[in-house]
């Protein structure tokens, strides 16, 4: 387990970085904090060809100063895919926006196209309504450079698999809720929360639910942590 995430979790030094290795290298890229270090099917992916993970998270880079020898600068997805496209100055990118509920993709395809001209959203459909066959044949029809796909892990990540399957010259983004955070519908960690690293402790703030599956995965990432 170790060693796959090992060889396929990048340590970027800069979102900018980060940004010109994606749209450089298609593939499927993988959210990388805490929680998702000890999901198996995550973990899984990244052993597979075309598929890597960047650190969104002080869990994520622990594991690479310590475990690798390596230091890595957090990626926080809500802001690697727009910083992709704002990079791209010269190409105009295909793109397929899916998930999140019909408000809210409906907002983001609305503020994309506004705030990002130069690219071209050619396809778009919200979480609730997407039968699955139907999405990939469209993908495999056009001619799409990116897919970015919001319903949350692991969901997003084995669709997205099946995505690079049927089309694997496109690169495919996992990017849970940042279609809402991208349309002010819910709110970021305060600054103070972020500096420090616990934007795991805003999270549970806001859904208490979250702190039992959240205690599992500590539990889970101590011991492989501690794991020689």
């Amino acid at each position: 387990m170790i060693t796959d995430i090992k060889s396929k979790l990048v340590p970027f030094a800069s979102l900018d970085e980060a940004s010109t290795f994606v749209r450089e290298n298609k593939g499927m890229y993988i959210s990388m904090n805490l929680q998702a270090l000890v999901d198996d099917k995550l973990v899984d992916l990244l052993s597979l060809p075309n598929v890597y993970g960047y650190a969104d998270g002080i869990g994520a880079q622990l594991f690479l100063n310590k475990k690798c020898g390596v230091k890595a600068t957090k990626i926080p997805g809500c802001e690697l895919w727009l910083n992709i496209l704002q990079q791209e100055q010269e190409k105009s990118y295909s793109i397929a926006v899916v998930g999140a509920s019909p408000d809210t993709n409906s907002k983001t395809v609305k503020k994309l196209k506004l705030d990002y001209p130069q690219h071209n959203i050619d396809y778009f459909v919200d979480g609730y309504n997407f039968v699955e066959e139907q999405l990939i044949e469209e993908l495999s029809k056009g001619d799409f450079d990116m897919v970015f796909i919001a319903l949350g892990q692991p969901r997003q990540e084995i669709l997205g698999e099946k995505i690079l399957n049927a089309v694997p010259n496109i690169t495919v983004l996992g990017l849970g809720g940042s279609f809402d955070v991208y349309c002010g519908l819910i709110n970021r960690a305060p600054k103070l929360f972020i500096k420090l690293h616990i934007e795991w402790l805003y999270r549970i703030l806001l859904e208490p639910k979250r702190s039992i599956k959240l205690a599992i995965s500590v539990s889970r990432y101590l011991v492989m942590m501690l794991k020689s």
